[in-house]
């Protein structure tokens, strides 16, 4: 009889067998036939000797109990699974922990995967927050700015500014920031300083973008590189949280300066001399400038004396209130320095836009420059006159003489000895046919006037405070137009010094002139209509006609009054340019020319009547009286005035009238 442990052998081997062996057609007798042999056959799988039966024994005695009291528990083992294996192939060890371990590894992929699907749901979630299309960031808001590259300094410069938003939902609240560099002005009728500003925008819905606007006045020195920073906070719809987004920094260059500064100005100058500085600023805009603030900053060894004009603060600061569109005006200043030999020292300009909150203090530069000067010790004292001036920088009419007296006086407490004055004229106005010399000696070939000791034995030696003045006349041209003269002036002496060393002393002085044009008045009356001579009680009309001529220079603001005597009437009947007008009260007329070019000629044509009276029959009665033109020149800004005498009946003897043409004759034709 087989034993408990072989009936569990069959018994896992036939389920086993049905479950690794598909089951076979019942049709199929011998199949099953030999299957079954093979189930119940004695002999091993693999071949080994038969396993005997055990059998039944007679004699032994077994208790067997009668009820349950007295039955023994038997002890409960732990569930175990029994390997499997194929139907044929014994259990083994082996078998057994072939089992376990692909136990273990099924365990072993399951915690693998686990992990695996948590750390893919874990990027998962991560790429969806970043990069999730529903997701509210500030990457999902655009900040653009479009503009020039470049402007010109004073221009105002436009930028539009783009704000899209991206987001799923709605951006309220928003308000654009706007940094602008320093100097930079609103545009607009009342210009004020713009450092930041804050421009509150309307919602923008999703998926749409706002475009502002934004207008604004730049200011700088040419080549400079002006920036922008624009920047946009905002709330979402649905949050109190505040975001913020910033934009590229906006850089844009000045092209060119509304303004330029020139210092005009020797560069050596004398311990305890005065000399001037002049500084022109001069207009490159194509508009007029107004309120240009400039600035000087001067050294600790330099004590002004004056300035021209007197300055509005302190004595360097000055405002001018308007500069004309490629204008020019001019600072004269004239100070005193001090230091020792070959000491340098700098004047500083600075020129622009004052600040709204201080009208002393430039706000934006537009132009600075700065004037070097080099102590010259020791020196004399050179003044140049010219026609009366003593500022260096005159202004005559032109046709005129132009009369030069040069002083030099020795500033020091010793001496000096062999004086030689050199004076070189140059300018579009000198000419050496002109030139006259007193004492002096002209050298055509250097273009140079010498006084030396060999011509004026009063040089050989000037003591302390002693002054020496030098002479000489030219003649200018009335028709040159924009003339200059320029006068270089240098001092050399010597002096001997304690020590017996000779010292050679150089003076320098400049002076300018300029010359204004010459303006005329030219007219002429023609009889029109009624009895000439003209006659009692009965009404002559007339032509007058007035001619106002430019000279070399163009005029601005040119003007010519006149006006009628009570007993000519104002037909209001002319032509001619500009503007006319006419005050019956007191009878003046104005005619308002304007700009006038060099040498053009603008004519006025008007009518008038007169109608004699008794009392004035035998006399030539004025028709208009004195005329007066006035203009000002625009290249030496100087006022300028012309005049002409009354206009009489009397008719032009060139146009075939006799000289009683114009005398009253009375009703009868009777003088």
């Amino acid at each position: 009889m087989p034993s408990t442990a072989q009936h569990s052998e069959v018994f896992w081997r036939r389920r086993v067998s049905a479950i690794l062996i598909p089951m076979p057609d019942f049709k199929d007798k011998e199949r099953l036939d030999a299957l079954r042999e093979r189930l119940y056959e004695r002999a091993p799988a693999d071949g080994g000797p038969t396993t005997p039966r055990a059998g039944f024994s007679a004699g032994r005695a077994f208790d067997v109990a009668r009820g349950w009291a007295n039955i023994t528990p038997a002890p409960v083992a732990s569930p175990s699974v029994t390997p499997v294996a194929p139907i044929g192939v014994p259990i083994t060890p082996e078998i057994v922990a072939s089992s376990e371990k692909r136990r273990r590894s099924y365990r072993t992929y399951i915690l693998l995967a686990s992990i695996a699907v948590f750390v893919l749901a874990l990027v998962g979630s991560s790429l969806y927050l970043i990069f999730g299309s529903n997701q509210i960031s500030g990457r999902n808001i655009s900040l653009t700015v479009a503009g020039p590259l470049a402007i010109a300094g004073g221009n105002v410069l436009t930028l539009g500014v783009t704000v899209d938003n991206q987001n799923p939902v709605a951006i309220e609240g928003a308000t654009l920031i706007i940094n602008y560099p320093s100097g930079t002005k609103s545009a607009g009728e009342n210009p004020r300083d713009l450092f930041e500003e804050r421009i509150q925008l309307e919602p923008i819905p999703s998926g749409t973008s706002r475009a502002i606007p934004v207008n604004a006045a730049i200011f700088g020195e040419e080549n400079e590189e002006k920036t922008i920073e624009i920047a946009v906070d905002y709330r979402v719809t649905g949050s109190n949280g505040t975001f913020f987004k910033r934009a590229e920094p906006y850089k844009v260059t000045v092209n060119s300066s509304p303004l330029i500064l020139r210092v005009e100005s020797i560069e050596k100058v004398s311990a305890g001399q005065e000399f001037d500085v002049k500084l022109v600023v001069q207009s490159n805009a194509e508009t007029p400038l107004s309120n240009v603030y400039v600035n000087a900053t001067y050294p600790e060894n330099f004590r002004i004396v004056r300035t021209e004009p007197a300055a509005d603060y302190r004595d360097n600061g000055w405002t001018l209130k308007e500069l004309a569109a490629k204008g020019t005006q001019s600072i004269t200043i004239r100070g005193v320095a001090s230091g020792l030999s070959e000491e340098s020292f700098l004047i500083r300009f600075q020129a622009g836009t004052p600040r709204s909150d201080n009208q002393f203090i430039v706000g934006s530069v537009l132009a600075q420059t700065a004037a070097t000067f080099t102590v010259e010790q020791p020196f004399v004292g050179v003044e140049v006159v010219v026609n009366g001036d003593r500022d260096g920088d005159a202004v005559i009419p032109s046709g005129g003489a132009t009369e030069v007296t040069i002083t030099v006086t020795n500033t020091h407490a010793v001496p000096v000895y062999d004086m030689n004055v050199r004076v070189a004229p140059t300018g579009s106005a000198f000419d050496e046919s002109r030139l006259e010399v007193n004492h002096g000696f002209y050298d055509s070939v250097a273009k140079t006037l010498r006084w030396e000791v060999s011509g004026s034995p009063e040089l050989a030696k000037v003591l302390p405070g002693e002054e020496r003045e030098f002479r000489f006349k030219l003649g200018s041209d009335r028709d040159a137009r924009t003339a200059t003269l320029d006068l270089d002036t240098t001092v050399y002496a010597r002096r001997v010094s304690e020590s017996s060393v000779a010292e050679e002393l150089i003076g320098a002085a400049k002076a300018s002139v300029r010359y204004s044009s010459m303006v005329s008045v030219e007219r002429q009356i023609d009889h029109l209509a009624g009895p000439l001579p003209p006659q009692v009680n009965k009404e002559t009309l007339y032509t007058l006609t007035l001619a106002a001529t430019a000279g070399a220079n163009d005029l601005s603001g040119a003007v010519l009054t006149a006006s009628l005597p009570q007993y000519i009437r104002w037909v209001n009947t002319y032509e001619g340019p500009g503007k006319v007008e006419f005050n019956p009260v007191n009878k003046e007329l104005r005619w308002l020319i304007g700009e006038m070019k060099g040498r053009e000629q603008a004519m006025l044509t008007f009518q008038v009547a007169f109608t004699p009276g008794l009392l004035q029959v035998g006399t030539t009665p004025v028709m208009m009286n004195r005329q007066e033109f006035t203009a000002t020149d625009r290249f030496t800004g100087a006022p300028l005035r012309a005049e002409a005498s009354p206009i009489t009946a009397e008719l032009s003897g060139e146009a075939g009238f006799d000289s009683k043409s114009g005398i009253v004759v009375g009703e009868e034709g009777s003088e």
